[in-house]
């Protein structure tokens, strides 16, 4: 397959090949299911010194049944993780966390989703992590371990490379806390994020976020694995853990965020 490229210094060919991103696109081009012919990449956005996103064209798409496709134009941006959280009171109720922030290309300011972000050179649940921490404000001395994943998913795959994989975690928290950590501010200004935190019951999810495909995607999933799993909150498993209060969350291990 023959590769065009931008204008790029050696330096920036060098960190475009040696990025996941790039080297997980190419996987797919050139599997045993395609032959493509030429690429040519057209459009590069950086993030500092990192590979960020990517626009080309590939021309000469083969099939390996021999079927010639259409010349095509691919958005290259990568895959992203997704958290729901689930919030358990002391009477066994579910709430979960949203965001609120700006969505350009929906034309609306007030755009709802569960916490959500792009993966770098990261794996899923690693970027899950640290979006979740980083969107919310919040530090739960969440680790790996914690997450459960539900779902992997493209997103758009007839001009994106983007799949996104849906994570969920449970965590009891007492009901006063959890009137504390909704409506905060967040994110980071200086990447341009303006992100409000909304605690929410659980079954009222869709109500904020109908139109957001990872939040319904993770919602259905959770209600899938709640029943296929029998998760049943007064058993011994969730009794026995304790639950996340105001002086929990003062403690050293949990970075505390301005109630």
């Amino acid at each position: 397959m023959q590769i065009i490229t931008p204008n790029l210094s050696t330096e920036q060919l060098k960190i475009m090949f040696n990025s996941q991103k790039y080297i997980n696109f190419i996987k797919k081009l050139t599997t045993n299911d395609f032959i493509v012919d030429k690429l040519i990449i057209s459009d590069i956005t950086w993030f500092g010194n990192k590979f960020g996103m990517m626009t080309c064209h590939a021309e000469g798409i083969t099939t390996k049944d021999g079927n010639k496709l259409n010349n095509q134009t691919f958005f290259i941006r990568g895959d992203s993780s997704s958290i729901l959280p689930i919030f358990i009171d002391e009477n066994n109720e579910e709430y979960t966390l949203i965001t609120q922030q700006a969505r350009v290309l929906t034309g609306q300011q007030k755009y709802f989703e569960i916490p959500a972000g792009m993966i770098d050179e990261n794996d899923f649940s690693s970027t899950a992590l640290k979006e979740f921490e980083e969107e919310t404000g919040l530090n739960l001395n969440l680790t790996a371990n914690d997450l459960v994943s539900l779902s992997k998913a493209y997103a758009s795959p007839g001009g994106c490379d983007e799949q996104i994989e849906t994570f969920f975690f449970i965590k009891k928290i007492s009901s006063n806390l959890l009137k504390q950590i909704g409506d905060k501010n967040t994110g980071l200004a200086e990447e341009g994020e303006f992100i409000k935190t909304k605690i929410i019951p659980l079954n009222s999810l869709l109500d904020y976020a109908k139109n957001d495909m990872k939040t319904r995607l993770a919602f259905f999933d959770f209600l899938e694995y709640k029943q296929k799993h029998n998760l049943d909150y007064k058993s011994s498993f969730f009794t026995q853990e304790k639950f996340l209060d105001d002086e929990d969350f003062n403690d050293t291990k949990y970075n505390h965020i301005k109630l």
